[in-house]
């Protein structure tokens, strides 16, 4: 996943500075600057973070929100994690952006020294922004996930006075190129080398497997047995931390080496492209201009999102910056 913001934290009394801090400097940027016929996109959980494809290694970077499971294949680097309250009920309004370290600095990862001793290098493979029960303001009103209906005891708005006493109507949120509605949306931008272009897959719990076990049930091209197989490790030794149901893979250029080590060397192609740590930043672009889909309608409780023509939703891309 790219960009980084280094910081040391000194404490205070004269004691000696703490461990200097490694934080993907990563950024969601609303685009269109006007929204259209939105007015904000709501985010009932976000989180970005980024994967290293590693099957075998001996050293994994897994930080302080991961290892519910140890995994022998992934190495991850979270930028904003889900699960804390930083990252709950975000509304994203036209123009804005939100700073993963702004929203969160204190719950965001930083490799551990083992793996900056003896790996020095992080290899974006994957970069991810996980959506989780979603909605827009549309007039005046709240329509999507955790609204009334939905058992919510809190109004979905609440960080947001001027809009906490909209009227807010449930609504099952449905992404293009998805077999069915879904309260989720994983968006992995993949390096273009494993996946040429745009894939949707959905997967399903492997009849009679605990721990439980995912399989493929669909996908949107035929994927090569390479793709298939990194597809499955990813969702079966993951994060751990949440849902693998809705998968929507975007090429990015790549592989991007993160240089944690003056001494460490990427372990990709020489092609690749590679930064230093605290020398870049990562961008996620987010357009509200045109993501309703037409046969949306506002009086049925289903928001149907919009997508360009590979079923890429919110005009969704990434870009790596030198800083």
């Amino acid at each position: 996943m790219g960009g980084l913001f280094l910081g040391s934290i000194t404490a205070s009394g004269g004691c000696q500075p703490q461990e200097e801090r490694l934080l993907l400097d990563t950024r969601l940027v609303e685009t269109s600057n006007q929204g259209g016929s939105v007015q904000g996109f709501y985010f009932g959980e976000l989180e970005m973070l980024a994967y290293d494809y590693r099957p075998g290694a001996t050293v994994q970077q897994t930080g302080q929100h991961f290892g519910f499971n140890a995994t022998h294949d992934w190495s991850y680097w979270g930028a904003l994690m889900s699960g804390h309250e930083s990252a709950r009920d975000l509304v994203l309004q036209p123009g804005q952006q939100f700073d993963a370290a702004t929203l969160d600095e204190d719950n965001s990862d930083t490799p551990d020294k083992d793996f900056i001793e003896n790996v020095g290098v992080f290899d974006i493979d994957l970069f991810e922004v996980y959506m989780y029960r979603t909605g827009v303001l549309h007039d005046n009103v709240y329509y999507g996930m955790n609204a009334d209906f939905n058992g919510s005891q809190t109004h979905p708005l609440y960080k947001y006075p001027a809009w906490a006493s909209w009227e807010d109507h449930y609504c099952d949120p449905e992404f293009p190129g998805q077999a069915e509605r879904s309260q989720d949306l994983n968006v992995f931008f993949v390096r273009s080398d494993w996946f040429p272009q745009p894939v949707n897959v959905t997967t399903a719990q492997e009849p009679g497997t605990m721990p439980i076990r995912l399989v493929i049930s669909h996908s949107s091209v035929p994927l090569t047995p390479d793709q298939e197989s990194l597809i499955l490790s990813l969702v079966n030794n993951g994060t751990q931390r949440r849902f693998y149901s809705n998968l929507l893979f975007i090429p990015m250029p790549g592989p991007v080496s993160v240089k944690i080590k003056d001494t460490a060397s990427s372990s990709n192609s020489p092609g690749t492209n590679q930064y230093v740590a605290g020398k870049f930043r990562i961008t996620i672009n987010f357009d509200m201009s045109d993501i309703i889909h037409p046969s949306t309608d506002w009086s049925v409780p289903r928001i149907r999102y919009n997508g360009d023509p590979n079923n890429i939703p919110f005009g969704l891309a990434i870009r790596f910056d030198p800083l």
